[in-house]
């Protein structure tokens, strides 16, 4: 069973997810993606292991056949992506189905 505290940490984050959510839901959606490019550019400089997994990865899977600087803009491209991914998922979520 966890501990108090664990739900307490649990709940804290759901509330502050679903506040941000809340306040995505209201954005005009050209604000909304271009505040999610900048949640994916956050990530991809604060989030240095990851980004190092990701072009880790385009090595392996492109070798010699991309340059350094055609992997970086991948791996920075696919950061900005999953950025305003999860801001539609935000903005979406808390809307009634059809």
């Amino acid at each position: 069973m966890p501990s108090k505290r664990v739900r307490w940490k649990d709940r804290c984050v759901h509330r502050i997810v679903s506040l941000f959510g809340w306040w995505c839901r209201r954005l005009p959606r050209g604000w909304a993606l271009r505040l999610g490019n900048g949640v994916g550019l956050l990530c991809y400089y604060l989030i240095k292991k990851r980004r190092q997994i990701a072009l880790n990865n385009l090595q392996i899977a492109f070798g010699s056949d991309l340059t350094h600087s055609q992997r970086t803009a991948i791996c920075k491209g696919s950061f900005i992506n999953v950025g305003k991914t999860c801001i539609e998922f935000l903005r979406t979520s808390g809307t009634k189905s059809l």
